[in-house]
């Protein structure tokens, strides 16, 4: 039938594609499941597409001066084994986020100033999309009562963002103490900045 069919060539493809790339199993079934959620197919001709960004991708994890490099360093650390599982998904969340922020850039030429901009961008997203979420709620809502329908109960709340900047910097300083500890960087470029 068509789904066994699907299945395997899509593991083929996948499987060859872990091995090209370096990504881990875990990250790249994940990036298919937000490929499938961008373009709604499940055939996945745009993740063969993107296939050289996998393999640039993994190119930047084998690069020993990346900050990309540091964090799956990180991510595959005994110490980080120790942390809670809630604290390894809340850091993950935040890595990912420095990495798409810095992960192409060496980690050695990180400056508390580039940190502080890190996380004001971090805080100015969350505000952003933290509004544009409460607008389009506020809309649907005018909308409900316009048809007659009762409005969904409790709105979202508009943030400021600080507290995902602050929980970022929790992140990005455990990563650091991390690199320091292991003798990766001299000193923690998230001490002493708020």
């Amino acid at each position: 039938d068509w789904l066994h069919f699907w299945f395997e060539t899509f593991s083929a493809m996948s499987n060859c594609a872990i091995e090209i790339s370096g990504v881990e199993p875990e990250r790249f079934y994940s990036e298919c499941s937000v490929v499938h959620q961008k373009y709604g197919t499940c055939e996945y001709t745009q993740l063969l597409e993107e296939a050289t960004q996998a393999q640039a991708i993994g190119e930047q994890l084998a690069d020993p001066r990346t900050m990309r490099w540091l964090v799956e360093e990180y991510r595959s650390s005994a110490e980080w084994e120790e942390l809670s599982e809630k604290t390894r998904r809340g850091y993950s969340a935040h890595l990912d986020r420095l990495n798409k922020m810095a992960g192409d850039l060496p980690y050695a030429k990180l400056t508390s100033r580039g940190l502080l901009a890190m996380r004001k961008q971090v805080k100015s997203e969350v505000a952003e999309a933290s509004k544009a979420a409460a607008e389009k709620r506020a809309a649907q809502d005018k909308i409900d009562i316009a048809a007659g329908r009762k409005p969904k109960r409790n709105p979202p709340k508009v943030t400021s963002g600080s507290r995902s900047a602050d929980h970022f910097k929790s992140a990005v300083s455990a990563l650091l103490s991390w690199a320091v500890e292991h003798e990766y960087l001299d000193e923690n470029p998230t001490l002493g900045t708020r």
